[in-house]
């Protein structure tokens, strides 16, 4: 019994990892929150800044190859210094230095260090090693829910699926309806406006 039971648990995460990740052409999409500030998954401006517990609506990016484009189809870079910010400009081919672990961090050139830096009072944009004299900002890391092992952002977290074998025959019945519903809690508790 402990076979099959690993064997389905297997099939779970599984599950689980592809609902929370949507694949088109090699093109992993992905949302990006940071466990170190609270709010709602990054938002961007219209010129493609990346923005922390603002109030703009969730972005979409898709990395394929370390390379990212949000969804507007901007490819993302980091600036150079001494700014270092991670923004999705137009027009601009993306830098191929990212990737996402196996944890869902996303890393720059092999690193999950990113930095806060205040734009405003409340919001944050993202930077890799600012040097340009600003004092207020924090270390973090980025969440890219959707891509990896873990599909739960910074608004909560999904419930473990937990599943005991006792039955066979019901089990995979079971892991599904565990799946769907953790899948919808954390759709329906994220939605952010």
């Amino acid at each position: 019994m402990t076979f099959l039971k690993t064997i389905l648990l297997a099939m779970a995460t599984a599950m689980v990892v592809r609902a929370g990740g949507e694949h088109e052409g090699g093109c992993c999409k992905f949302s990006l929150s940071s466990p170190n500030l609270p709010g709602c998954p990054a938002g961007q401006l219209p010129d493609g800044q990346i923005r922390l517990n603002g109030s703009y609506p969730a972005s979409t990016f898709c990395i394929d190859g370390g390379k990212i484009k949000d969804q507007n189809g901007y490819g993302c870079i980091v600036t150079g210094p001494p700014t270092t910010q991670v923004q999705c400009d137009e027009n601009t081919e993306p830098e191929p230095s990212f990737s996402i672990d196996s944890s869902g961090m996303l890393m720059y050139k092999g690193s999950s260090a990113f930095h806060a830096c205040p734009a405003t009072d409340t919001e944050y944009n993202v930077y890799v090693k600012p040097d340009f004299g600003q004092p207020k900002c924090i270390p973090i890391t980025l969440q890219a829910s959707g891509c990896g092992a873990k599909t739960s952002s910074s608004c909560a977290d999904a419930s473990t699926v937990t599943v005991t074998v006792t039955q066979p025959q019901t089990v995979l019945s079971t892991i599904v309806q565990n799946v769907t519903r953790t899948i919808t809690d954390v759709h329906t508790v994220c939605t952010c406006v």
